[in-house]
């Protein structure tokens, strides 16, 4: 087909004067037996590692020096609560999840 050829125009000329059928898109479908949205956020599935996240490690870099690795993004939080309760109390309750994964690097 030549460049900027329309594939549709060789369809039309072949009608030879018939009307095209109309279909109805309803007539064709199986009812929808499962729901086709799946979840948009991190908590949204019980907080089940995506296929990226499991194999993925993740490590968040702390000022103090400390290094805290995970493979999903629940276990980091875990983590880096865990330590933050235990080397700095002052901070506790002040980070949120999203605070802890904005810190995150891919290892």
């Amino acid at each position: 087909m030549p460049a900027g050829k329309r594939s549709l125009d060789t369809v039309s000329g072949q009608l030879h004067d018939q009307t095209p059928a109309e279909l109805d898109p309803r007539a064709f479908t199986a009812p929808q037996r499962f729901a086709k949205v799946t979840a948009s956020g991190p908590g949204d599935n019980g907080d089940v590692p995506t296929n990226k996240e499991r194999f993925m490690t993740k490590v968040v870099n702390c000022e103090c020096g400390e290094t805290v690795r995970a493979e999903s993004d629940g276990e980091l939080v875990s983590r880096v609560e865990a330590h933050v309760e235990r080397d700095h109390p002052d901070m506790v309750g002040k980070l949120s999840r999203d605070d802890i994964l904005g810190m995150a690097e891919e290892a």
